[in-house]
């Protein structure tokens, strides 16, 4: 179906560009971050990827409809476009691109730029376990590391 064909497609530019980093959007505004490492775990990403940013509208506390999520290789990010693609959540379906910005540290530094990201939490992969932190601090654990 479409809906599978459009996972395949992203999955192969993922493998293409060498990407790790991708983009899910059309996340439900009740959706939190811990439901969403959650499903990722579900589908089989547990310690495959090591920053999950959920975009929160600072206001209301709501998701504003999509993440970013880094994993250890291609291959992982390309196996998440074929598994997370159009995978139902509440009564929508994700849609799973590849990041603008690719990898960790440019991620991270890319929030942190931006006005008051520098506090927004992230779920960063902290050596044995998924820990929430701040942006700042998911940034200088990952130039530690």
């Amino acid at each position: 179906d479409e809906v599978r064909f459009l996972g395949r497609m992203q999955s192969a530019a993922a493998v293409n560009a060498d990407a790790t980093t991708l983009v899910f959007k059309n996340l439900p505004q009740k959706l939190t971050a811990t439901q969403l490492t959650d499903v990722l775990n579900k589908l089989g990403f547990a310690g495959h990827y090591d920053l999950c940013f959920l975009a929160i509208d600072r206001q209301s506390g709501s998701c504003k409809g999509s993440a970013v999520v880094n994993f250890y290789a291609s291959w992982w990010a390309a196996t998440a476009c074929i598994k997370a693609f159009g995978y139902k959540l509440e009564d929508k379906r994700m849609v799973v691109s590849i990041a603008n910005t690719q990898g960790v540290t440019a991620t991270l530094k890319e929030r942190e730029r931006r006005a008051g990201m520098a506090k927004m939490m992230v779920h960063y992969w902290k050596g044995t376990s998924i820990e929430e932190m701040t942006v700042t601090q998911a940034l200088e654990t990952h130039m530690r590391a």
